[in-house]
């Protein structure tokens, strides 16, 4: 049942098409009174029945499934309730209902359609650990660990900074390299650490539906910025150099309680190498560093 300022209101019937048939096409509508589009879950309102500015709209409804419940409920269901009437070409024009919608307490595992940010970063700080690899070096394989902490300006915007470590082991080709048959031993140096200092940028914040059972909200951010990064040499002098970096990378959070998060990102920095022992032939060299990272993060206070 639906009630406009405490006077019910009908449902209604379908207009005729015109030619006799009592079916709706393109340029019919429904007469006065309100009807149920299951594809919106909504609920229309046609002609004189359209609501004004301001006024209560009250629906009252029986769940599918388990014991009907009386009228009226014990609450309010939905309580000033903002409504879209759409008109037909004959001459019905929208109206909405401006208020808030009162739907008193929901809980979480109950919610299936929300239309609000429910996990807000703004002057928020950000803590994270993270676990990664670098897997696209010829000459080393490098497992990596990272700590982030993070303060967000706005919900699309903050700076944070990355403590990086790691170990850079010789890869298959590097031993291949330098095996007898070879004898090769290639000049390539492997990841220590590194430090950076990031723009974060998140212009992305959306919600996915997994197997029609639970919403998870998530957000997409993109980060650049200026560091520094430690490497040692994998041949048997094991000189180290410290090289100024810059980074860029993608990620996403994926929401997974009021305050945690499950975060994947890609990091691709790169390098300004000076190599003292090559600086006859060649002393600086761009080195790139691309890391995948997965780990999580707690949102904090101020």
């Amino acid at each position: 049942r639906v009630y406009v300022d405490g006077t019910e209101i009908s449902k209604a019937e379908k207009a005729s098409s015109g030619a006799g048939e009592d079916v709706v096409t393109f340029g019919d509508a429904y007469d006065n009174g309100w009807s149920y589009d299951p594809g919106q879950n909504a609920v229309l309102f046609w002609g004189d029945a359209i609501p004004d500015f301001n006024q209560d709209v009250e629906i009252f409804y029986r769940p599918i499934g388990g014991n009907p419940r009386s009228l009226p409920f014990e609450a309010r269901l939905m309580k000033k309730l903002l409504c879209t009437a759409f008109a037909a070409l004959l001459g019905a024009t929208p109206a909405f209902a401006q208020n808030a919608v009162d739907v008193g307490v929901i809980k979480n595992e109950d919610v299936k359609i929300v239309q609000k940010l429910l996990y807000p970063k703004a002057d928020r700080l950000e803590y994270g650990a993270h676990l990664g690899v670098m897997p696209f070096d010829a000459y080393t394989l490098t497992p990596t660990f990272a700590a982030t902490i993070a303060k967000h300006f706005r919900e699309d915007m903050g700076v944070e900074a990355t403590l990086m470590g790691g170990y850079g082991f010789k890869s298959s080709t590097y031993k291949e390299l330098e095996s007898p048959p070879y004898g090769v031993a290639p000049d390539a140096y492997g990841f220590l650490g590194s430090v950076m200092a990031d723009f974060q940028w998140s212009p992305i914040y959306a919600k996915m539906n997994v197997a029609g059972k639970r919403i998870y909200h998530h957000d997409i951010f993109f980060t650049a910025g200026l560091g520094g990064t430690l490497e040692r040499a994998i041949q048997p002098d094991a000189s180290t150099t410290v090289s100024p970096t810059l980074g860029a990378s993608i990620g996403f959070r994926v929401f997974t309680g009021k305050d945690l998060a499950v975060r994947v990102q890609l990091r691709d920095d790169l390098l300004i190498q000076k190599r003292v022992k090559t600086a006859d032939t060649q002393g600086t060299f761009l080195k790139q560093n691309v890391t995948l990272l997965i780990g999580v993060s707690k949102l904090g206070g101020k």
